[in-house]
């Protein structure tokens, strides 16, 4: 999955940038911005934001998400992810991350 990741990177196909309502995620300069201004995340929270992004439209199970940002380390548990949530829901405010209870999260669309 990764080599893949790096050869769809490295060709320069798809959007650089992507806006979802008031957020704004640059996958080249790995940066996110809400309403114009930079929110500064940790690469993790980063790699979450972009993997939901990049799969808006649809719920993402937890264990999807963990082995997408721990990768095979089968040790990370849901209270690892629900707290990098918890946190990214703080930087980028209310409305942004949503939780379907018992099937996942998913990036909120505007109305």
């Amino acid at each position: 999955m990764a080599r893949a990741r790096a050869l769809v990177r490295r060709s320069g196909e798809g959007a650089a940038t992507q806006s979802i309502g008031t957020l704004s995620i640059d996958l080249n300069r790995m940066t996110v911005a809400r309403d114009g201004v930079p929110v500064h995340l940790t690469p993790l929270e980063f790699r979450l934001i972009a993997y939901l992004a990049l799969n808006q439209s649809r719920i993402i199970a937890p264990s999807e998400l963990l082995e997408h940002l721990y990768g095979d380390d089968g040790s990370r548990e849901a209270n690892a992810l629900e707290a990098i949530v918890a946190r990214m829901r703080r930087k980028l405010g209310a409305g942004v991350i949503g939780t379907r209870r018992g099937f996942g999260y998913f990036l909120e669309q505007p109305e």
